[in-house]
């Protein structure tokens, strides 16, 4: 009897293996985004953790001790490599931004293993030792010592090298997360692979996204501001924004926030990230399960903006469902047992409804 319930068992562990293969087949790509970035966040968190440990264990390394610090260090170089190799492989299905801020997530990582590597292990200095026996007699060891100056003008050189070195100007290692985004954001406003609206105080925009040629939004360095953009996009990347309403249509693949103050985002994705953020509300519907990192008191809602032709739009996006995924936040700075005190849900008496644009499309704008 039992024999025969292995056998069910087994055969039922068969055929869903099977199921879960076909799924995994002929699943979109667009959400094997959240699988990607959860991956990277976990490898991008246990290099910096390692990376500290090692710092606070070499920096009174001795001995044996330093080889144990070099074997910890070649570890985090392999764990990078591994990373360069994951972002390699999910290019394909990123969008430029997402590969751009990973690439950039990398460089910082490798130029603190290097700053780390030349702390804890520093090459040793080449130099000419005497080692000949010091003579007993002072006087005559003295006579005996070369008449040429050498010493003291390589002395001199040395010193004035060094001065050249401290003159330079500073090195561009060790940029913050921010530092590197703001590049990215140069790229990609330079390289005209995205629609940019940025530059922006008091003022309201509406737009069709039908009269965008490219279907990549960067929203950037706005105050005061209400933006609303119907229709579909491919990516949006929102950068820098302050006190404003942003409302999007459906957005196919994924979406990047970062330096949010005070502002009401409402979008439709498949995969949204949000970076150093705080006092915002976020009224969302997703195919997966938003993240958060470095944000304090943002609070989340379900999708409220509404225009004609809507459902059509979020039909075409595949996001027509509400998965109740806004809710299940994941705080990546938050590893405890316990919930993220960062986040919280916006209570049903004080959550907006029905968000629509103004009937007038007003583009006048007031530079910054």
């Amino acid at each position: 009897m039992l024999e025969r319930l292995s056998a069910l068992e087994d055969e039922r562990q068969k055929q869903l293996a099977a199921r879960r293969a076909d799924s995994a087949a002929v699943a979109n790509p667009l959400e094997s985004v959240h699988a990607f970035l959860v991956a990277f966040g976990e490898r991008q968190m246990d290099v910096e953790r390692r990376l500290g440990s090692a710092r606070g264990r070499g920096s009174q390394a001795l001995g044996p001790a330093t080889v144990k610090v070099k074997a910890e260090l070649d570890t985090i170089a392999a764990e990078v490599a591994e990373m360069e190799k994951l972002l390699a492989d999910a290019c394909y299905y990123l969008a430029a931004y997402d590969v751009q801020a990973s690439q950039s997530t990398i460089i910082k990582l490798k130029d603190e293993l290097s700053s780390t590597t030349g702390e804890l292990l520093p090459k040793k200095k080449f130099s000419f030792r005497n080692k000949a026996k010091a003579d007993e007699d002072p006087e005559k060891n003295q006579s005996s010592l070369p008449t040429k100056k050498f010493s003291l003008s390589n002395k001199a050189k040395a010193d004035e090298d060094l001065e050249k070195k401290r003159a330079s100007p500073p090195s561009q290692k060790h940029k913050s997360f921010s530092q590197s985004t703001e590049n990215s954001e140069k790229i990609l406003s330079d390289s005209g692979s995205v629609e940019t609206i940025k530059d922006l105080c008091d003022c309201v925009i509406v737009k069709d996204t039908s009269s965008f040629s490219i279907k990549e939004v960067a929203l950037s360095n706005l105050s005061s501001c209400k933006v609303f953009l119907r229709g579909s996009l491919r990516a949006l990347y929102i950068h820098r924004i302050k006190d404003c309403q942003i409302c999007v249509g459906p957005v196919t693949g994924s979406v990047l926030l970062e330096e949010i103050r005070g502002c009401v985002v409402v979008l439709a994705s498949h995969q949204i990230r949000i970076h150093s953020a705080s006092s915002s509300d976020f009224y969302l519907r997703l195919r997966s399960r938003p993240i958060i990192e470095h944000a304090s008191k943002v609070r989340f809602a379900p999708y409220a903006f509404h225009y004609k032709g809507l459902e059509n739009d979020l039909a075409e996006g595949n996001l027509s469902d509400e998965t109740e995924m806004w809710e299940k936040v994941d705080d990546f700075r938050w590893l405890r047992a316990v919930s993220s005190p960062n986040w919280s849900i916006i209570p049903p008496h004080e959550r907006l409804s029905n968000l629509v644009p103004p009937e007038v499309i007003i583009d006048e704008s007031s530079p910054l």
